[in-house]
């Protein structure tokens, strides 16, 4: 016998005390920034007018357009997965404590945010598109915590 069990629910009420707000949120301002200005980034460099001045219709039909090619759907949507893992590491090294819990928090937030976005927005992206997002974002989300904590590992193992 190794001793009493834990209460039932203890390990969660644990989990939720070492979830950082903060680095959470954090962690999503890096991931949708980043994502939010590498995707107009590659919106002007494939020719999308995303200048302040351009009436939204415009900026619109340019993206809906740009949307329906493969190629360019695929590239976006890896930029987005790539700004998650981001995210989430930088939610996870700030967080110190349990960078995985608050890494996958942060791809959490990013769902959300991305659910939300697919209700307002104007679906100009394929489903596929979403689908293959929507699969992706909490196992990046995890990746990024998985670095923060092989971050503190390799900090830990270097000694003083």
């Amino acid at each position: 016998m190794t001793g009493p069990n834990p209460p039932v629910g203890s390990s969660r009420t644990a989990a939720i005390r070492e979830l950082r707000p903060w680095a959470v949120l954090i962690g999503s301002l890096v991931d949708n920034l980043g994502t939010t200005l590498w995707g107009l980034a590659w919106f002007a460099m494939r020719g999308v007018p995303v200048a302040s001045e351009t009436p939204p219709a415009e900026l619109q039909r340019g993206i809906d357009t740009l949307m329906q090619s493969t190629a360019d759907a695929a590239a976006l949507l890896a930029i987005g997965m790539g700004f998650v893992v981001i995210g989430a590491y930088a939610g996870g090294r700030l967080a110190k404590n349990a960078p995985m819990l608050n890494g996958f928090a942060v791809s959490v937030v990013s769902l959300v945010v991305s659910i939300i976005n697919e209700f307002l927005g104007t679906g100009a992206a394929p489903l596929w598109y979403s689908i293959i997002g929507y699969a992706l974002v909490l196992p990046a989300g995890w990746a990024g915590g998985v670095l923060a904590r092989a971050h503190f590992r390799r900090v830990a193992s270097s000694g003083p």
